[in-house]
C-alpha cells in the first residue's frame, strides 16, 4: 500500500504527560489553529488549496489504569482531600515518566497501539505526518526506530513509507534518564535496487525556558543537550535527516514555556513545509 501525496495529509499528534481525563485533549485543534492561522496569510502562495486534517493518539488511559492503584494508596495516606489530590496529580506525572523509562508492559502496549494507528492511516493511503509533545515525543521515537528496524523505510519511494516526517517539541530526549542518543537510532535499511536515499526527517523544536527540555527543575535558562546527543552529521550516516531549532517563547514562567509551543509559528511553519515539500516533490 502506498501513500497518495494528491491526498489531503494527515497529523497525529502524540501528547506528552497529562494529569486530566483524555476527553479533554485538545492539543490537535491547536495545531489546527496555528496552521491554519499560517495558511491565512498572503504571502503563501499555493498553486491550489493546502488541505489537511488533525487528529489525537491518545495513551493516557494505559498509564491512568497501571498507576492507579498506588495514586490512591498515596492519598488516602495524606488523610486530607486536597493533600490527597496534590498526591495523586504528582504520581500521575511521575509514573507516566517511570513507565515510559522502565520500558515494561505500559511502554510495549502505547507502542503497539501507535504502531495500529500509524498502520490504519498507512492503509487509508494518507501521507502521514506526527506531532509529538513532551513525552510523546519519546514514544513517536520508539515507533519509527522500531519501523526503521523492521525496513518499512528501505524503499526509495516515500509513498511507501508508513510515516513521511516526525516534529517534536519540549521533548526531554536531551536528558540522560532517557538513554536515547544518535546511537539508539536504527540504520535505515536501503532496498537492493534504491539509487536515491532520501532521510527520514524529524525536526525537534525547544526553548531554552523550558524546564522539561533542559532539565533546568529551578527555571533557569539553559541550553539543550538534543543536538548534542542527536547529531546531525552522525545521523545522515543511519538515514535519519534531523534538524534541531531553538525557539523564544517569550515565556519565562516556569512550565509555561513547556505548553507555548502549539501556537507557535515557527513550530507550525516547520510542520508545514515538511508536509508541502513531500506533496510538490512526489
Amino acid at each position: 500500500m502506498a501513500a497518495d501525496f494528491s491526498k489531503r495529509p494527515k497529523i497525529l499528534v502524540i501528547h506528552g504527560v497529562q494529569t486530566t481525563d483524555s476527553n479533554d485533549f485538545r492539543q490537535h485543534q491547536y495545531v489546527e489553529a496555528a496552521l491554519t492561522e499560517l495558511l491565512s496569510r498572503p504571502d503563501l502562495h499555493f498553486a491550489e488549496p493546502f488541505e489537511f486534517e488533525a487528529a489525537m493518539f491518545k495513551y493516557e488511559d494505559i498509564n491512568d489504569e497501571a498507576s492507579y492503584l498506588v495514586q490512591r494508596i498515596l492519598a488516602s495516606m495524606t488523610g486530607n482531600s486536597i493533600a490527597g489530590w496534590v498526591v495523586e496529580q504528582a504520581v500521575d506525572l511521575v509514573a507516566d515518566v517511570f513507565l515510559a523509562i522502565s520500558e515494561g508492559t505500559v511502554y510495549e502496549q502505547v507502542k503497539q497501539r501507535l504502531g495500529n494507528e500509524i498502520d490504519a492511516i498507512h492503509g487509508q493511503q494518507q501521507p502521514l505526518y506526527l506531532v509529538a509533545h513532551s513525552l510523546g515525543s519519546f514514544y513517536a521515537l520508539e515507533v519509527i526506530n522500531d519501523l526503521m528496524g523492521a525496513f518499512r523505510f528501505a524503499s526509495g519511494d516515500k509513498a511507501q513509507w508508513p510515516v513521511h516526517g516526525l516534529t517534536t517539541i519540549g521533548s526531554p530526549l536531551g536528558l540522560d534518564i532517557f538513554r536515547r542518543d544518535v546511537n539508539s537510532l536504527k540504520q535505515r535499511k536501503v532496498a537492493a535496487n534504491v539509487t536515491t536515499t532520501p532521510r527520514f526527517p524529524w525536526k525537534n523544536f525547544w526553548d531554552r525556558q523550558d524546564p522539561i527540555v533542559t532539565g533546568s527543575l529551578l527555571g533557569y535558562p539553559k541550553a539543550s543537550d538534543f543536538p548534542l546527543r542527536f547529531n546531525r552529521q552522525e545521523a545522515k550516516k543511519k538515514g535519519w535527516s534531523i534538524r534541531a531549532e531553538e525557539i523564544n517563547s517569550g515565556h519565562t514562567g516556569h512550565l509555561f514555556a513547556h505548553t507555548a509551543y502549539w501556537k507557535n509559528p515557527t513550530v507550525a511553519q516547520g510542520i508545514l513545509n515538511t508536509m508541502y515539500l513531500n506533496r510538490e516533490n512526489n
